[in-house]
């Protein structure tokens, strides 16, 4: 009876993970196809940067530019993302003198200025670090159909859920198409070079 009662519960759980797997690829599969149009201009907006300056889409124009939208209390894609960030800029070599990464706090509640400063010196410093009020930061984010939701856990503890694409825009500031973090670094770095080349 106990050895049924493990089996069930293990069988529970295997059943469990893979669900939990299948809605995760899904989401991310989802997320990629209800991206704008690609090879437009997008709308106008500001952000406030790290030392308090207004930015605008200007600064995407004269380089390439790899988004990625996130919070500093996310536990794991976030950080995993902007370290694989600084390795595709490695990968690069010379070339990434003409890709300007940035990465955009979808919690503005907590990420303010100073915090952003601190957390972006955990990775490269290549990576700028951006924030906002609730009202810019949605307006950016539907630039680029970036879902974002805050979600509670308990007490006065929440978390962000959120879409964990990067989006490249060219160097007239044109979003060209969104690429999944999974790929990894070494498929990235190859793949972006790729367009780049032919531009």
């Amino acid at each position: 009876m106990q050895i049924r009662t493990v089996l069930k519960a293990t069988a529970t759980v295997a059943v469990t993970i893979l669900i939990a797997f299948t809605v995760f690829i899904l989401m991310s599969h989802s997320q990629l196809s209800q991206q704008p149009t690609q090879n437009r201009v997008v709308k106008s907006f500001e952000l406030i940067g790290a030392d308090g300056s207004i930015v605008t889409p200007s600064l995407f124009l004269g380089k390439w530019s790899l988004l990625f939208f996130g919070f500093t209390r996310c536990p794991d894609v976030c950080p995993t993302t902007l370290i694989d960030i600084g390795h595709i800029l490695e990968l690069l070599g010379s070339k990434a003198e003409i890709l300007q990464p940035v990465f955009i706090s979808l919690d503005p509640e907590w990420d303010t200025r100073q915090r952003m400063t601190n957390y972006m010196k955990n990775f490269d410093p290549r990576i700028i670090g951006l924030t906002g009020s609730m009202e810019q930061i949605r307006t950016v984010a539907e630039n680029y159909g970036v879902f974002f939701r805050k979600q509670s856990l308990n007490d006065d503890e929440y978390t962000i859920d959120h879409s964990a694409a990067l989006y490249l825009l060219n160097q007239d500031g044109v979003y060209i198409r969104p690429y999944t973090w999974q790929d990894g670094p070494e498929v990235l770095s190859v793949k972006l070079s790729e367009v780049m080349n032919e531009r």
